[in-house]
């Protein structure tokens, strides 16, 4: 049996859903290395971030708090993503400010940038980032909406249930006596005529 290979072509898309913030499609060979490495661990990804034209990848804990191995993986990941194109993934090392952020590109990726046409790309890519962003934003409402519909679908089966008892007691004439028991009448003697 052959061993599992990752689709890269799919990870844009669930880089975003996954963590929640868009890189270049050159970095995710890092980041599915690094999270193959740290679930190997017991460790996730929580989020992503480019910061000064590199990768950074956080986990579920704090940075001191994180033994020297997955401090280690999170290191490589990093100086890796400094020597990768962040667009296309081939080797890069030079950094240029693109749209207020520092990118890690290669001298084509960086050529493609400056036209026209890469302008509006990059426009384009922006536009779908942000409309990916409130997407996932919407269904996690939308999932926290419906986990409130089941609750109260459940309130709402319970309380059915205990009307039908009730009315059952009713209709078949049976006397019902209610007992009220409270600590005043428990602790009182009782007077006899």
């Amino acid at each position: 049996m052959s061993e599992h290979k990752t689709n890269y072509s799919n990870l844009n898309y669930l880089s975003v859903i996954r963590f929640g913030h868009c890189i270049g499609g050159g970095w995710y060979p890092i980041v599915a290395r690094a999270d193959m490495k740290l679930r190997k661990l017991g460790h996730t990804i929580e989020k992503i971030e480019r910061r000064d034209g590199a990768l950074s990848i956080f986990t579920e804990l704090e940075a001191d708090k994180l033994n020297s191995r997955v401090q280690n993986i999170l290191y490589e990941a990093e100086r890796e993503s400094e020597m990768t194109c962040e667009w296309c993934g081939n080797y890069s090392v030079s950094q240029i400010f693109l749209d207020k952020e520092c990118l890690t590109l290669c001298e084509a990726c960086q050529e493609k940038c400056d036209s026209r046409e890469g302008v509006e790309k990059r426009l384009h890519m922006y536009h779908l980032q942000e409309l990916e962003k409130e997407k996932l934003h919407m269904e996690r409402i939308i999932e926290r909406l419906e986990n409130k519909l089941q609750h109260y679908r459940m309130g709402r089966d319970h309380f059915k249930e205990k009307s039908e008892r009730l009315e059952a007691l009713v209709n078949n004439d049976t006397e019902i006596q209610m007992h009220i028991a409270t600590l005043k009448n428990q602790n009182k003697p009782t007077r006899r005529a």
